[in-house]
């Protein structure tokens, strides 16, 4: 005899079965609607929790690892999200970066960014910059570049790079072991790009303006 309980445990597993195949049907109809985007000479990867999917009209969209799509097919390129946002555009064109064709670059004049939500942030500014010694050139790994509005810090990596969202205004706080820091206001109308000269009497800010 099978007890009450057993039927119940059967029936859920059951429901649980069932409820998979739906699921699994869903899948295969969405990957009709759109396709990974290819980078990179394969699939896009997950960044941040997020994947870029492109329709049949080229245009581009998000979906988290399980395949749920979060942020609907708009985007004429969209950047991977990094840190919360991605940078997206609705124009330009694909333009080609060296001379066998291999390699590209989006072009658009009105790029701005996104949350995860799609609500748009047209105010955030990239800061790009690069940390060095000045006393051999050698870039400095692991220098720390902090937003003192929002507090959120990044290091530098083994080429001395990083990058930085921040808004006019906000100020950068760049330290390295045994080094002087300093204090940088964020002021688009200089430059956006930053090289970095850090020394033991205090750091060099020399920054260059950046071409887009």
């Amino acid at each position: 005899m099978i007890r009450p309980n057993s039927i119940s445990l059967i029936s859920k597993a059951i429901l649980g079965v069932i409820a998979g195949l739906s699921f699994f049907v869903v899948a295969c109809k969405s990957t009709d609607k759109y396709a990974v985007y290819h980078y990179d000479n394969g699939d896009d990867y997950i960044s941040d929790g997020l994947q870029r999917i492109v329709d049949k009209e080229g245009k581009i969209w998000f979906r988290d690892s399980i395949g749920n799509i979060v942020i609907t097919p708009q985007f004429a390129f969209a950047f991977p999200f990094k840190k919360g946002y991605a940078k997206v555009t609705y124009t330009g064109h694909s333009e080609a970066v060296d001379k066998n064709g291999e390699y590209h670059r989006w072009v658009s004049d009105s790029w701005y960014y996104i949350d995860k939500a799609g609500t748009k942030h047209p105010e955030l500014i990239e800061i790009i910059g690069q940390v060095k010694s000045a006393a051999d050139g050698e870039f400095l790994k692991d220098a720390i570049v902090t937003n003192n509005r929002t507090g959120k810090s990044s290091l530098s990596d083994a080429l001395g790079r990083f990058s930085v969202l921040c808004v006019t205004g906000d100020s950068l706080h760049i330290s390295y072991v045994g080094l002087i820091s300093q204090t940088i206001p964020v002021n688009p109308e200089d430059s956006t790009e930053w090289n970095i000269s850090m020394r033991e009497y205090g750091p060099i800010i020399e920054p260059m303006l950046q071409i887009r």
